[in-house]
């Protein structure tokens, strides 16, 4: 037969409290070096040349270009919205792009859900294309 022994709960004991300081700090520089290398990493990437084409009432085609300065590559996350000459948020976006390291490319999206119908003394006036990370809070 087994012989099992029940653990002495009392002999147990608790960590210091230094041990749970020094964790405290790592996970406080830890987020404060990703952040960090987040932000160097957005202003490497680089969006110009926003331009938008085939307007209708229901959708609108955004093209831009992406320069990747890094030498990273993968998908990053972009966020695109369309205002009206009245600056009213009309439509946005969010969308995925694979981006290659060191190069520059061309991407178009559609953007074909509006929130309201246009008038018909509005027009889509500008577009914003950004990238978009998720903050760690």
């Amino acid at each position: 037969m087994i012989n099992i022994e029940k653990p002495n709960l009392k002999s147990l004991r608790k960590a210091p409290f230094y041990f749970w300081a020094l964790i405290l700090l790592f996970f406080i520089v830890g987020i404060w070096v990703q952040s960090y290398m987040r932000e160097n990493e957005l202003k490497k990437i680089q969006i110009d040349n926003i331009t938008m084409e085939n307007q209708t009432p229901f959708s609108i085609d955004v093209i831009f270009d992406v320069i990747n300065n890094t030498r990273q590559c993968g998908k990053k996350a972009v966020l695109i919205e369309a205002y009206t000459n009245q600056n009213y948020l009309i439509s946005s976006k969010l969308v995925n792009i694979e981006i290659n390291p060191k190069s520059k490319s061309r991407h178009v999206k559609v953007l074909d859900k509006f929130y309201r119908r246009l008038n018909e003394d509005e027009n889509i006036s500008s577009i914003t294309v950004k990238l978009y990370h998720r903050s760690a809070f």
